[in-house]
């Protein structure tokens, strides 16, 4: 189950003069569909819109709405996911764009991956995530960081990546933001420099209020801590029994807030 839409069109085709392919310059969405729901699809369109703004790209998501219902009535998937991609369109070579560019949309929808029926590893990653607060937070194209990280993968019994900063700091997987229960407070990552502004996570994070902390903390913190999951809005909740330094194994358990995230995410799956 692959259908693509570029522009709403399913005959239309990606330039190779594309800055998205050029450059790395756009954005991307991935959205859950459950049940034949889109789940999240107001904060999902929120968020590429912000990142729109950021990057003065002059696009408003709203046009998206016809291409996502193209896509659902054709397919009618029961579960699945759905992928958008907004790039500035073509604009000459050269980093700086022209003043004639023209967005290019492009909607995806794809089978939705097996979830993870009980705990599994994760690993901390060679490759660090760079400065840069101008992009922090979005959903940018440029992801060779992530690319490069996942390369690193032991084995198909690790389901997540660690992804630290330049300062050593915990910021989130390769795929997917963190959370952790340290002494009984929960925590999350703040994101000022990089990371991505989950749409998950941010739903945990006002569900969870006033008990979540987010603010930075170091990895000798998260691995003191007593529970530690990844979370993204296509996958969910993702609890970890073990994570894998170069040095050591630290375990975890699976206990009343990473069961309460469950329960919120299983929530927001019916009434999202």
């Amino acid at each position: 189950m692959t259908l693509y839409l570029v522009n709403g069109s399913t005959d239309a085709q990606v330039s190779p003069l594309d800055r998205g392919l050029a450059y790395g310059d756009g954005l991307f969405e991935t959205l859950r569909v459950h049940r034949g729901r889109i789940i999240f699809l107001e904060a999902h369109l929120a968020r590429m819109q912000a990142g729109c703004t950021r990057l003065n790209l002059q696009f408003n998501t709203e046009a998206f709405r016809p291409d996502l219902q193209q896509l659902l009535s054709r397919e009618q998937p029961s579960d699945g996911v759905l992928k958008l991609v907004v790039t500035r369109g073509v604009g000459g070579r050269g980093y700086r764009p022209t003043a004639e560019t023209s967005p290019v949309r492009i909607a995806s929808l794809h089978a939705l991956p097996p979830e993870s029926a009980s705990p599994g590893n994760a690993f901390v990653c060679r490759q660090r995530l760079s400065l840069q607060p101008a992009l922090s937070g979005i959903k940018h194209l440029n992801r060779l960081e992530q690319v490069i990280a996942s390369m690193e993968w032991p084995d198909e019994t690790f389901v997540e990546g660690l992804m630290l900063d330049y300062n050593g700091l915990p910021i989130e997987g390769t795929r997917s933001n963190l959370f952790v229960v340290h002494k009984g407070t929960i925590l999350t990552p703040d994101l000022p420099a990089c990371g991505i502004a989950g749409i998950l996570r941010q739903y945990l994070i006002e569900k969870l209020q006033p008990e979540v902390f987010v603010e930075a903390f170091d990895l000798h913190t998260l691995l003191d801590a007593d529970e530690l999951f990844f979370c993204n809005s296509v996958l969910g909740i993702m609890p970890i029994a073990a994570v894998h330094t170069e040095s050591t194994i630290v375990s975890f358990r699976e206990t009343a807030v990473t069961e309460l995230a469950k329960q919120i995410f299983r929530t927001a799956l019916q009434t999202c």
